[in-house]
């Protein structure tokens, strides 16, 4: 239970920024084993297009390496780039 000054405190504080631009995406690309070759496909991490040819915070060989498709970085279709740098810039 709380008591008075608890709730006033509560009430004092400020809202929670909402999470915008790259820190509010997570990434985006899978590794697909087609015969022998292993493939790393993306699709856009805002929207989910199929078509997302620009990539950041990329490390492909780190994540080829390690096996693990998620270090490779947030992948976006060209409507949603400019809508997440346009939020970057504005942060």
């Amino acid at each position: 239970m709380t008591d008075l000054f608890q709730a006033a405190d509560l009430a004092a504080r400020p809202a929670p920024r909402p999470v915008r631009g790259f820190a509010a995406l997570k990434p985006s690309g899978r590794f697909e084993r087609h015969g022998k070759a292993v493939l790393f496909v993306h699709h856009c991490a805002k929207c989910g297009s199929v078509d997302a040819p620009f990539g950041y915070l990329c490390h492909l060989g780190p994540a080829m390496d390690a096996g693990d498709a998620r270090k490779a970085g947030i992948w976006l279709c060209a409507d949603c780039r400019d809508v997440v740098l346009a939020e970057e810039d504005a942060a």
